[in-house]
């Protein structure tokens, strides 16, 4: 339901219950367990992120290694507006590809529970199965996502998560990653290890061989060059892969994985110090967290002669004519003009043809729908004044007799408000009849 809005006001969709998930309070609870915190699907991220700093500031430092993962990545989620909003249930069944948070959810093992009417509820792991393909889950059609339980880490557990992106602040990843390892007690032998990556494929996925491959080893040079190798193989990527910049985002994997292998082994020499030397200077620059700076800019105007006539724009910084009222929100835009009394609504019929003649066009059931006013069409603007252009008149307003691409007007819906006129334009009928584009070939063009 993210894009309900834009569906409604632009892609001409109806949906017959809307419903406001923060008012359903068992989607807004919180709850704190000894096995980590249960978050309801439609808790803000930015109350996600004060919860767990707070948890971070009271808990021991071991068990909040996720947590601390998940206040990191939000510090690069989007702006402060958005995660005032935006909630980590939709950030979930969006499922997009490159979600900052579902990378660490699946790394973390973090568990949802999903619910119905009919079904009741049921718990589900965060892993590769959950995504049947893009921005599609494994929830039925009855269910909605109820809470998130995202788990303590052990003392010989770490976490980290990452993201490149192509500006620092409040972009989405090009690739992003969530990085889990625990291992044997007070040893440096990997027990198990999770590795999710996101922007590899259509859907968040795992490096099963790396983290199959790698559980058993010791923490060690070793690891790192054949984990290295694995990630390569388990994470390929086509070179017609949507996206593009394939060798980089496959580079950016192996990146985060030797920043993942330092971080930990960083931890591991003060814990472990007999098992694992320090790390060099050059390491330790490779992991030194990136600091948020103040933007600082100065802006150079050119230097006007005193002599020179307040008349004449030449050199001078010329003010925007709508600089100060879009800068101060006192801009008016067609959502802030008020209602007139008999206002009137138009839905657009479009073409759902790309080459095709109009053989008919039949309103009748438009215009039964209470509230519609009239129908317009090619047959009500003959002539000159169906022709529009900005230089040349040369465009037509509502199609005459032929559509040349899909989403062309042809006619409009006038009625007492949005909603009505967007439902009866849908159920104005257009006949086609298809035009067979012309193929030329080099030999016919001979």
């Amino acid at each position: 339901m993210s894009y309900a809005g834009v569906d409604v006001k632009y892609k001409n969709q109806e949906y017959s219950v809307l419903i406001q998930p923060t008012n359903v309070p068992e989607l807004t609870k919180v709850s704190v367990q000894e096995t980590g915190i249960v978050i309801g699907a439609s808790v803000t991220l930015t109350k996600i992120e004060e919860t767990l700093k707070h948890l971070i500031n009271t808990l021991p430092e071991h068990s909040t290694r996720i947590y601390a993962s998940f206040v990191e990545m939000l510090r690069w989620f989007a702006g402060k507006q958005i995660r005032n909003a935006a909630a980590i249930g939709g950030n979930i069944m969006t499922g997009s590809p490159i979600s900052d948070l579902i990378p660490l959810l699946m790394a973390s093992r973090s568990i949802l529970t999903l619910c119905s009417e009919a079904r009741g509820e049921r718990q589900v792991e965060m892993n590769p199965s959950f995504f049947t393909g893009y921005r599609q889950n494994i929830a039925h059609s009855d269910e909605i996502l109820l809470s998130v339980h995202i788990p303590v880490t052990e003392k010989d557990e770490y976490f980290y998560g990452y993201k490149q992106s192509r500006r620092r602040d409040d972009d989405i990843a090009i690739v992003n990653a969530g990085m889990r390892v625990r291992f044997e007690s007070d040893s440096i032998v990997v027990k198990n290890l999770d590795l999710a990556f996101g922007g590899m494929a259509p859907t968040t996925v795992m490096a099963p061989g790396a983290m199959k491959e790698l559980s058993g080893m010791a923490w060690e040079s070793s690891l790192l060059e054949k984990g290295t190798d694995l990630i390569l193989k388990d994470l390929p990527l086509s070179p017609s892969a949507p996206g593009g910049m394939i060798e980089y985002r496959r580079a950016l994997t192996l990146s985060f994985f030797f920043k993942f292998y330092l971080s930990v082994r960083s931890q591991l020499a003060e814990k472990l110090p007999k098992l694992v030397p320090p790390l060099t200077s050059d390491e330790q620059k490779a992991i030194r967290p990136s600091q948020l700076e103040i933007p600082k800019s100065t802006q150079l105007f050119q230097k006007v002669p005193t002599h020179q006539s307040p008349l004449d724009p030449i050199g001078r910084p010329i003010l925007h004519a709508s600089a100060l009222k879009q800068a101060t929100g006192e801009a008016v835009y067609v959502d802030d003009i008020p209602h007139f009394e008999n206002e009137l609504y138009a839905g657009y019929v479009l073409s759902t043809r790309a080459n095709a003649k109009i053989i008919s066009i039949d309103e009748s059931e438009a215009l039964k729908v209470e509230g519609v006013r009239r129908f317009f069409c090619a047959r009500d603007v003959p002539g000159e004044r169906n022709m529009t252009g900005s230089i040349a008149h040369d465009e037509y307003v509502f199609a005459p007799e032929r559509v040349t691409c899909v989403g062309q007007l042809i006619g409009m819906v006038v009625a007492c408000d949005q909603l009505t006129a967007q439902r009866a334009a849908k159920l104005v009928k257009i006949q086609y009849e298809d035009i067979k584009p012309l193929i030329i070939t080099i030999q016919a063009s001979f």
